[in-house]
């Protein structure tokens, strides 16, 4: 990685994604309460078929990207799934 795109990594800002997650649906509802309880992770809207819709949001495109790294980790995802993505700080 270049040393500009290290600096960048790091650079605060607010960015917040969507992310679309799909969970096994007979752990849909234990998958959003840990969803609930990540920093900066929000949970817009769930089906029981496991389809939930998530923001999350951050100080850095760093910081973000790890939590949505992250989702993908979480005991009973199935996928997650980045729908949006905006970032405002400083321009290059």
């Amino acid at each position: 990685m270049s040393e500009s795109r290290d600096m960048r990594a790091g650079e605060s800002g607010d960015t917040v994604c969507g992310v679309v997650v799909r969970a096994w649906p007979a752990r849909s509802r234990e998958v959003e309460r840990l969803l609930a309880q990540m920093a900066g992770v929000e949970v817009h809207a769930a089906g029981e078929d496991g389809r939930m819709i998530v923001t999350v949001e951050g100080g850095s495109e760093g910081e973000v990207a790890d939590a949505v790294l992250a989702l993908h980790r979480l005991e009973g995802v199935l996928s997650a799934s980045l729908v949006y993505h905006h970032h405002e700080g400083p321009r290059y």
